[in-house]
C-alpha cells in the first residue's frame, strides 16, 4: 500500500485537487446564478417602485395642488360585494390595489386610492385623491380599462362626466352621481368603486358615513298600462325613524318618479338612497313598454340593443283571448356586423339576413313555445335586449290573465 502511495501520489493528489474544484466550483456557480438571480428580482422590485412612485407623483400633482410628496401606505382592504353592472344575479368586489399618503412638507393632507371596479367588463382601474381637511374627493382618474373605447361608447365620459366628481364630499348621506346615456354600465361601475372608496376610507381614517334610514322591500316592473310608459318600475319603501311606508314610481335609471300610494315626504337624500338600492336590484332596464291599446289589443315595447341612437320597436298584437301574439312587427336600426361582431366576441361572426332577422327570428321563436337563441355575431347587445323585452312581455300576459 506504502509503495501505491509512493507510486501514485501525486496523481492521487492532484485527482482530489480536481474533485476539490470541480464540487466547490459548481456550489459557486449555483451561488454565482442565485445572486445574478436575487439582483434581477431586486432590480425589477426596483424598477417597479420607481414606476410606481412616478405614477403616484403624478397623480398628487393633478389632485393635490399642495402636495409636496408621496408614500407608499399600507391598508387593510375590504370584502363588499356588489352587483356587476348589467347582471341580475352576478357579483364581484372591487380591490384597493395601491394607496398613497400625500404630504404638504411633513404635514400629511390626504390620500390616493387605486381602486379596481367593473364597469361593462372588469378592469376598470381608477385613482381617486381624498383631501383629509374636507373629506371630499379632489379628483378622479382612469388609469386602465377594457371597457368599449369608442365616441358612441366609454369616450361619452368626457370632462363633463368627471367634473362631476371634483369636490363631491362624503359627508353626505347618500353620493349623487350621474351616468351618462350610452355608457350605462361603465358609469355604473365608476360610481360603484366611488362608494367603495368612501367605505374604504371610512375604514381606515375612522370617517363616520352619515346615515339615511331607507329599506327597499320590493321593488318591480310597472305593468299597469296607465302609468307604464312614463313610470317602469314600481317599488314598496320604509324610511325614516318611524318607519313610515310609501309606494312610489321610479324612472327607467331608477331615478324616483311619483307617488303611487302614501305622501311625498321624502328628502332627497332618501330618493337618492331608494335610486341607489332600486340600481342594484337586479333588475333589467334593457327594456320598456311605450303603450297599450285595449281596443285594438295592441301593445308596443322599445328596447335597448347595440345602437344606443336608437331604441328596439316591437308592436304587439294580442289575440282575442290575451294570451298569446297574433302579430307583431319590428322596426330596428342594429347592426350584427360592427365592433362587437369579431373574434373577441363571437366566432364565427354573423353571416345571416339583414335586420331585423335575429329581432324576429327570437320573437317567432317565443310565439311558437320553442327555446329562444341568441345568434353569434348578434349575441352581445341585440341578443339580450331582445331576451329581456320578451321576458318584460311575459309578465304583461300574465298580469292581464290571459297568461299561464
Amino acid at each position: 500500500m506504502k509503495a501505491f502511495f509512493a507510486k501514485n501520489g501525486v496523481v492521487l493528489v492532484f485527482a482530489l485537487a480536481l474533485v476539490l474544484i470541480f464540487a466547490f466550483g459548481g456550489m459557486y456557480s449555483r451561488y454565482m446564478t442565485d445572486q445574478v438571480e436575487v439582483h434581477a428580482e431586486e432590480e425589477a422590485k426596483r424598477e417597479e417602485e420607481a414606476l410606481e412612485r412616478a405614477m403616484a407623483l403624478e397623480l398628487m400633482e393633478t389632485m393635490f395642488p399642495l402636495g409636496d410628496d408621496v408614500t407608499r401606505r399600507e391598508l387593510t382592504p375590504l370584502e363588499i360585494d356588489y352587483l356587476i353592472p348589467g347582471k341580475s344575479s352576478e357579483y364581484f368586489q372591487p380591490q384597493v390595489e395601491k394607496s398613497f399618503t400625500v404630504y404638504a412638507g411633513t404635514e400629511p393632507i390626504g390620500v390616493i386610492y387605486i381602486v379596481v371596479s367593473h364597469g361593462n367588463k372588469p378592469g376598470l382601474k381608477l385613482a381617486y385623491g381624498i383631501d383629509f381637511a374636507t373629506d371630499s374627493i379632489l379628483g378622479i382618474s382612469v388609469i386602465e380599462h377594457s371597457e368599449t373605447d369608442t365616441a358612441s361608447y366609454f369616450q361619452k365620459l368626457d370632462e363633463t362626466y368627471y367634473a362631476q366628481f371634483s369636490g363631491l364630499s362624503f359627508d353626505t348621506a347618500v353620493l349623487a352621481i350621474d351616468s351618462v346615456a350610452g355608457a350605462t354600465y361603465s358609469s355604473r361601475g365608476i360610481e360603484i368603486a366611488t362608494i367603495f372608496v368612501r367605505e374604504q376610507y371610512a375604514s381606515d381614517y375612522d370617517f363616520e358615513i352619515p346615515v339615511v334610514i331607507v329599506n327597499l322591500n320590493q321593488v318591480d316592473y310597472n305593468l299597469d298600462p296607465a302609468t307604464f310608459a312614463d313610470h317602469p318600475f314600481v317599488a314598496d319603501v320604509t324610511y325614516g325613524t318611524e318607519a313610515k311606508s310609501i309606494e312610489c314610481y321610479l324612472a327607467l335609471d331608477f331615478t324616483f318618479s311619483g307617488v303611487k300610494t302614501g305622501v311625498d315626504d321624502l328628502t332627497d337624500d332618501e330618493k337618492l338612497e331608494i335610486k341607489n338600492q332600486a340600481a342594484g336590484s337586479g333588475l333589467s332596464t334593457l327594456s320598456y313598454f311605450g303603450s297599450w291599446d285595449q281596443n285594438t289589443r295592441t301593445l308596443v315595447m322599445h328596447a335597448k340593443g347595440y345602437v344606443t341612437r336608437y331604441t328596439i320597436d316591437v308592436t304587439f298584437v294580442l289575440n282575442a283571448e290575451l294570451d298569446a301574439i297574433e302579430s307583431y312587427s319590428v322596426l330596428s336600426h342594429e347592426s350584427y356586423d360592427s365592433e362587437y361582431n369579431s373574434a373577441e366576441y363571437a366566432t364565427p361572426g354573423y353571416s345571416g339576413p339583414g335586420v331585423p332577422y335575429v329581432e324576429s327570428m327570437m320573437i317567432s321563436q317565443y310565439r311558437d313555445g320553442d327555446t329562444v337563441d341568441s345568434i353569434a355575431g348578434a349575441s352581445q347587445k341585440t341578443g339580450p335586449a331582445i331576451r329581456s323585452l320578451l321576458d318584460l312581455f311575459d309578465l304583461f300576459l300574465d298580469s292581464l290573465n290571459g297568461g299561464e
